[in-house]
């Protein structure tokens, strides 16, 4: 083998490598973001998933303004997640 090629883990699963890639689970959390239940329940999963969850549920912002304060509370509680809300500037 080339030593300039890294061997794998032997005592790591596929799966526990896969769960210590944070490219792998925002990818796979893309998938759900239609679903945005989804995504919510898998921010209470776990503390490592939170953060994750949470990033991909505030890329496509979009709500009503009745649900304003719980979405600013949301915020307020993760402010991690604000750098994650594209902004937009105005066309024109």
């Amino acid at each position: 083998m080339d030593a300039t090629m890294a061997e794998p883990a032997t005592n790591t699963s596929a799966v526990e490598r896969f769960w210590r890639t944070p490219e792998l689970i925002l990818t796979t959390m893309e998938h759900l973001r239609r679903e945005r239940v989804d995504l919510l329940s898998l921010s209470l999963a776990s503390k490592f998933l939170r953060p994750l969850a949470l990033d991909a549920l505030v890329r496509d912002l979009d709500i009503p303004l009745s649900r304003i304060k719980k979405i600013a509370y949301l915020l307020e509680s993760n402010p991690h997640s604000i750098a994650s809300i594209p902004t937009h500037s105005a066309v024109g």
